[in-house]
């Protein structure tokens, strides 16, 4: 437990580096996406995928050597959303990819306003559920489809539409899962 504080209020770690370079990396992956297209989309996917690696390896990293640091908590979530929602907006923008990173992006403000005031107001801190977590890997999934494959609905098209359904239905169920969490920490 010692260790772990000793991070908490570092801004260096390698979890933070980690961090903040796929979050540069997103912003040159969204322009190069907005000027360029997909049409170089063995790169662009690469690209992609690469830095939503980099996710699992800066939590891995926190986890393993106990580096967390509040820092890294609010940075992480954030880098999560520029990769995410930004390609799918770019995407939709494209007309490539229908409305669905819209309806994510709006349950994501949402939690984020909820779970904002919990902590503000009724000093509770809530973890991601599980839902939420699921819904992160299936809409990396479908946004990495989409550069991949495109969005359709034949053959290997599919891939993509399912991820982000998934996505969505995880959208749908994570309430129940924050109410128990709400319920127990009563």
């Amino acid at each position: 437990m010692k260790e772990q504080k000793k991070y908490e209020n570092k801004i260096l770690t390698i979890p933070n580096i980690i961090t903040i370079i796929r979050m540069i990396g997103s912003i040159y992956l969204l322009s190069y996406i907005y000027k360029n297209g997909i049409g170089q989309h063995y790169f662009v996917t690469t690209f992609a995928i690469i830095l939503a690696l980099t996710d699992l390896l800066d939590g891995f990293i926190a986890r393993r050597y106990q580096m967390y640091s509040h820092l890294g908590g609010g940075l992480d979530p954030i880098a999560d959303k520029l990769l995410n929602w930004g390609i799918g907006f770019v995407l939709m923008f494209k007309g490539l990819m229908p409305l669905w990173p819209l309806a994510i992006a709006v349950r994501d403000i949402v939690v984020f306003l909820f779970t904002g005031y919990l902590f503000m107001y009724k000093k509770i801190e809530l973890k991601p559920t599980m839902p939420a977590k699921l819904k992160m890997c299936f809409q990396s999934i479908g946004v990495i489809a989409t550069l991949l494959f495109g969005f359709g609905y034949e053959s290997y098209l599919w891939i993509a539409p399912i991820s982000m359904g998934l996505a969505i239905f995880m959208v749908m169920i994570e309430p129940y899962f924050i109410y128990q969490v709400l319920k127990k920490k009563r």
